[in-house]
Formats: structure tokens, sequence, C-alpha cells
């Protein structure tokens, strides 16, 4: 089974977090057990689909899988590896915190030291979930021309892909970043947050459109607003579910530079009375 996520890559950016022999002798015990506990009242998909999230962090994604998941929707039966939900499930992590008293700061240098452990944990499961034949979700910001290269692999190892492109306003990423903050003291860099969301457009938005088999694309209108299904893109065409939340992310989309014609580019068609499809 071709691996989806590249090796080197991988091998490479769990270095960046100069992490000794000990300390990556327990991240790989870490990845077996988290595995483990994912897959071990799952099933292996009937369709094998690899599911990949897109957009800036606080744009919604986490909150889209976590309610496509739940009941008998498409992905109940996929496996959702995302980094920063790894991390959450990654035992040094919770120990440095509880140990620091639960602090601000203690959580926030508890991410800093294990978030590239958490990239090795997750790209390492996704390539092991492959070869156990199950369906993923892939949660991951997408903003990276990179992507492509997943895409491709994930072709390669006998899989359909569907994009999950969830987008808003910076306004609107930034008051969700804080307020997961608050509520789940989850932390994300400020620049994380304006960068990646920004990078989504223009020329990545048309890597992923070029590469999906089928994409659902998301816009979130208000930090406690859930993300609504405003389009669907298949074959060259786009299907317009809300066309409120639809023109708020072409809105989105004329922000950046250089200027696109994306009603062009996405074929779009309206086309209200198709019912949205059961996610």
């Amino acid at each position: 089974m071709p691996d989806i996520m590249n090796p080197d890559i991988i091998a490479k950016d769990v270095q960046k977090g100069g992490y000794n022999a000990a300390e990556m002798a327990l991240i790989t015990a870490e990845t077996e057990r988290i595995y483990a506990d994912l897959t071990k009242n799952a099933k292996p998909g009937d369709g094998k689909t690899f599911y990949i999230t897109t957009g800036g962090p606080g744009a919604g994604k986490t909150s889209l899988v976590s309610a496509a998941q739940k009941g008998d929707g498409m992905l109940s039966r996929a496996i959702h590896i995302d980094p920063d939900e790894v991390i959450k499930l990654f035992t040094p992590y919770r120990t440095e915190i509880t140990q620091s008293g639960d602090t601000d700061a203690a959580r926030v240098a508890a991410y800093s030291k294990w978030r590239w452990a958490s990239v090795y944990m997750a790209n390492t499961m996704v390539n092991k979930l492959a070869a156990d034949g199950f369906d993923i979700v892939l949660g991951t910001t997408g903003t990276s021309p990179a992507v492509g290269h997943i895409y491709d692999a994930a072709h390669r190892a006998g899989y359909g892909s569907v994009l999950l492109m969830c987008h808003a306003n910076e306004e609107t990423r930034l008051a969700s970043v804080a307020k997961r903050f608050e509520t789940e003291r989850r932390f994300t860099p400020e620049a994380d947050v304006k960068e990646k969301g920004n990078k989504l457009f223009p020329e990545v938005v048309a890597l992923h459109l070029g590469k999906a088999h089928q994409t659902f694309i998301f816009w979130r209108g208000a930090v406690d607003a859930a993300p609504v299904l405003a389009a669907e893109y298949h074959g060259g065409q786009t299907v317009v579910r809300d066309m409120k939340a639809f023109s708020g992310f072409m809105a989105e989309m004329r922000v950046h530079k250089p200027e696109v014609d994306w009603a062009g580019v996405m074929g779009m068609q309206k086309k209200p009375d198709i019912k949205p499809p059961h996610i």
C-alpha cells in the first residue's frame, strides 16, 4: 500500500522539535497507543474515501467534522486525524500542563514543545490507516501548495477524495480561536490564524478544486455560527446550496489578489431545488 504522507517529510518535520532519543521513543509508543484507541471500535470503510479539510484556524473545520461524524452520515465510519486533536491525547503534553498548574503559559509552552510531535504522530497514523483500509478524515489547514502531493498519493493508494473546504473572514477566525482558548484552553498562534487563512487564496483554492474528486464548500459567517454548506463542486460545475453563504465565501475570495474570475473558474450554477448531501 503506497504511503499517503511522505515518510521523508514526516522524518524531517519531527526533527524540527529537537527531541532526544528518550522523547522520540515516547512519541513512537504514544503513536501506537493513540492509534489503537482511535481504531478499536472502528471498521474499514466500504468505498475507501479520503476526506481532507482546508481552511485557516477558526474557520470551523473541527466543529464541522465532529458534527458530521455523529449519526449515520458519510463521515461516521471515517477516522479523524488532526495534529491539533492528536496533541490533546498525547500524555506528555497533558502531564506537563497539569504539573505546571494548568496556567495559560503552561499550555502555550507545552503546545510549542510538542506541536511537531503531534504532526509526526498524525501523519504516521494516516499512513497506518491507509494500510489498514480505513476511511480517513485528514484535518489540516491545507494551505500549502504541497497538499497536491497528498491528493496524488491518496489516489495512488486507491482512495476517492472529498474536500471539505471551510472559510470565514479574518475577524471571525481570530474571534473563534480566542473563544476556543477561553473555553477549551487550546492555544493557536495568532500568526497561524492570519497567515494560513490568507494563504488559502487564490492559487491553493484552484489546486484543491483541481485535485479533489468532490468538494463541499462551507462558510462560517460569525463566531457563534456553525459552518453552512454554501456550495458543492464536482465535475467542473458548482451547485450553490445557500446563496448567502456562498456570497460570503466569494466576497472573501475577492479580497485577495490577484483578482480571479472565480465564478468562471468554478462554473457556477444555481440549483436550489437540489437537497444538500447527507454529510
